[in-house]
């Protein structure tokens, strides 16, 4: 009969999402210009809307609060990506992913409370 023991996860191996094929410079490269105008764009509108004092009314503050959101999921979670495959890693840590499901859920949960608040006013 065989002994049923406990094992500790450390780590979880993300097979199939970070193959390296000859091309995958050109696919970090799109990640990152995507990255890099998603954080553009949503850092100007939020600039935007801060500076000119025509947009201080109700619903550019909740477009600002929804811009900040976004940045804040954005970093959440690209960046990990970003420089697990720059590294050729294809291990995650199990507080690494914990963290990020956490945020994922947090943030995309905090986003809905802006959208319910904008479909009101």
């Amino acid at each position: 009969m065989a002994s049923l023991e406990n094992h500790t996860v450390t780590e979880f191996l993300l097979l199939g999402l970070l193959q390296h094929k000859p091309a995958y410079f050109c696919v970090f490269a799109l990640i990152s210009m995507m990255f890099f105008a998603t954080l553009t764009g949503h850092g100007l509108l939020i600039l935007l809307t801060l500076v000119d004092p025509l947009l201080h009314i109700p619903m550019y503050f909740f477009l600002w609060q929804l811009s900040l959101i976004d940045i804040l999921f954005t970093l959440a979670i690209v960046p990990k990506i970003m420089s697990d495959f720059f590294l050729h890693k294809t291990a995650i840590s199990a507080s690494d992913c914990g963290t990020q499901i956490f945020l994922g859920w947090a943030l995309g949960g905090t986003e809905c409370i802006p959208l319910g608040l904008m479909s009101y006013y």
